[in-house]
């Protein structure tokens, strides 16, 4: 890093009722070994102690600022709502989840890489999820990637690198430039937001582990288990962004190839009585891609999961008895 240019971070943290882990998520800004940032908590009405806990960090340093927003919002209009206070005029932006933590070194290493390349958009790094890695598969060579490149290894069966928003930085810029970073329509928003990035900008890479992402019961994320998220996402990223990496020819093969699993994940979802919930997802999902989930998808769904085996019908009838 260039020791006579002092680049800064922005860190912002959207809180709703996670007391139990926002003094951890707090500290571990905190204790940052990059000294140039700042530091927004933004409360969306939380009902618990959040807000309590994140005024007696601010009354103890200067490098927090906290908003206390009355009217409590979803969660993707509420982190745009977050944005929307960070000064712009940073150079670097660090979203990071109530929840979750971030090491000592997080902001130097992936700021460290950011300056390589001012052409790098995004960062991403190693986090640790449920005890294991998560987001490995590059070669330890790769640091600073085309980001078509990395949509396309995607969309070709490559490993998911993008992360949550704790696990990225962002540069400024891909901030200050949309009044809503996130698409609140999306059940996928932070994906989202990478691969619009990427597609005219460069992935940078820090391997390391930086930070730890909780995935707690009550979590959104935690609550999509079972409902074929994974090809979900696949599909419908595909919809939105293939034509942008993909050749006509490969765009249509991988879209057919999608569209049969996502068939076939709905078709396990109905066959396992996953409820509303499941379609609220799933159709949630597919609209934000301009995509309707229609009753023969479901019925092609269903034949698939049962000719090819995937669902122990047994086991479903005496969890019904």
């Amino acid at each position: 890093m260039d020791q006579k240019r002092k680049p800064r971070v922005y860190v912002v943290t959207p809180v709703y009722n996670t007391e139990e882990f926002l003094s951890e998520c707090i500290e571990s800004v905190l204790a940052q070994t990059f000294a140039d940032f700042e530091y927004l908590i933004v409360d969306n009405a939380s009902t618990d102690d959040s807000l309590a806990i994140a005024r007696s960090y601010q009354e103890k340093d200067e490098r927090i600022r906290v908003v206390a927003c009355t009217d409590h919002l979803p969660q993707m209009p509420n982190y745009n709502r977050a944005l929307r206070h960070i000064d712009t005029k940073f150079d670097y932006c660090k979203v990071m989840q109530a929840d979750d933590v971030i090491y000592e070194n997080c902001l130097n290493e992936m700021v460290a890489i950011a300056e390589t390349d001012p052409r790098i958009a995004i960062v991403g790094a190693y986090t640790v999820l449920q005890n294991r890695v998560f987001l490995d598969g590059l070669d330890f060579r790769e640091r600073n990637l085309d980001g078509k490149d990395v949509c396309k290894r995607y969309f070709f069966g490559g490993n998911y690198i993008l992360g949550s928003p704790t696990t990225c930085l962002y540069r400024m810029n891909q901030i200050s430039q949309l009044e809503n970073f996130y698409a609140e329509n999306s059940p996928f928003a932070d994906a989202d937001a990478a691969f619009r990035i990427l597609l005219d900008g460069r992935f940078g890479f820090v391997h390391q582990v930086l930070s730890v992402s909780r995935e707690y019961p009550e979590s959104i994320t935690a609550s999509w288990d079972g409902y074929g998220s994974d090809v979900t996402l696949q599909r419908v990223m595909v919809e939105k962004y293939g034509s942008e990496v993909l050749s006509d020819k490969e765009c249509r093969a991988i879209g057919n190839r999608l569209r049969w699993r996502h068939r076939r994940a709905v078709g396990k979802g109905v066959l396992k009585l996953l409820g509303k919930s499941f379609f609220d997802f799933q159709r949630q999902a597919l609209e934000s891609a301009g995509i309707r989930l229609t009753a023969w998808d479901i019925f092609l769904g269903v034949w698939m999961a049962l000719i090819l085996g995937v669902i122990d019908i047994g086991s479903i009838i005496r969890r019904r008895m």
